[in-house]
């Protein structure tokens, strides 16, 4: 049976990250005791994914269901295997041609909107 995907393995785009970044740690000396904190900053990115894996599933009727297997480009995938490490998204989940320029966009566009908000989009 051939079944038509919209995506093959291997197939790349782009994601809207927003997330707090450590900076540094702050140490501050009062009165002989020593008080430490950690700095972190809301910074915007555009990260890379691709489709690894793919899992179809037909029914009696004919009609099937894809979901598609998807992993961070760059990720180590060494220590678990790909298909333990990819997160798992339907067809409408995933973007048809976000550019790494379009994703960084919304990405500072939410980031100003909402300066203590994280966003993690698909």
């Amino acid at each position: 049976m051939l079944i038509p995907t919209k995506y093959n393995i291997g197939y790349t785009y782009w994601v809207p990250r927003v997330y707090k970044q450590f900076v540094s740690t702050e140490t501050l000396r009062h009165e002989g005791e020593e008080w430490t904190r950690d700095v972190y900053e809301m910074r915007a990115f555009a990260k890379q994914k691709v489709v690894r894996c793919m899992e179809v599933k037909v029914h009696t009727d004919g009609t099937f269901n894809v979901i598609y297997g998807v992993e961070n480009v760059g990720d180590d995938s060494v220590m678990f295997g790909s298909q333990l490490r990819c997160q798992w998204y339907p067809e409408a989940n995933i973007p048809e041609s976000n550019t790494e320029e379009i994703a960084q966009a919304f990405a500072e566009g939410y980031l100003k909107d909402n300066p203590d908000k994280e966003y993690f989009g698909n």
